[in-house]
């Protein structure tokens, strides 16, 4: 009976964990600490380390979406219209615009 009830308990556990993010390359890795850190500077740091971060390349340009979800007890996350940010990087690095979601 207990290795039963434990065994559940491993089942459940393992079906609330997230999937594990796919490998992120060296070039978009420093393109993400870019848009954190420009996240970081216009809407602060609770706002940066929130969000999740998805980054796209474009020729030698980046457009990077910042998007807070709101996280609940139960059940997967939302998101609310206006809680995401639109970041383009050039490419030395440059955040060239930064565009607050609405």
């Amino acid at each position: 009976m207990k290795h039963s009830a434990f065994i559940l308990f491993v089942v459940l556990l393992m079906g609330c964990s997230t999937p594990s993010p796919r490998p992120v390359g060296t070039e978009e890795s420093r393109v993400l600490e870019i848009a954190r850190q420009a996240v970081r500077e216009h809407d602060g740091q609770w706002w940066a380390r929130d969000a999740e971060y998805r980054a796209r390349q474009h020729g030698k340009e980046w457009t990077v979406l910042a998007v807070r979800p709101t996280r609940h007890l139960f059940g997967p996350p939302t998101y609310r219209i206006g809680d995401d940010r639109m970041i383009s990087i050039d490419e030395h690095g440059t955040v060239t615009s930064y565009v607050h979601g609405y």
